[in-house]
């Protein structure tokens, strides 16, 4: 099949008109590709909410204050099975 790259202005209504006009075996690369395209934008979105929640560093009082609950949590659990034996 030869491809052809062409820039037309078309709106939502006339894109579906030439949908429909495809072949099913097209209208399925169509969606897929539609798919990848979305799973695409939606993956860089995230990476990017993610990677900026990461750039926002943790205090040293931060990091100490969470060091030591979960140490108290593991000292309260362990605690609790040495009763029950």
């Amino acid at each position: 099949m030869a491809t052809a790259s062409l820039n037309i202005k078309l709106d939502f209504s006339q894109v579906l008109e030439l949908a429909r006009q495809l072949s099913e075996e097209e209208k399925n690369l169509l969606k897929d590709e539609l798919t990848a395209e979305s799973n695409r934008t939606k993956l860089k979105y995230f990476q990017n909410l993610f990677s900026s929640e990461e750039s926002e560093q943790l205090s040293m009082e931060e990091i100490q204050s969470e060091v030591n609950e979960l140490r108290r949590e593991r000292y309260e659990t362990r605690r609790k099975n040495k009763s029950h034996c």
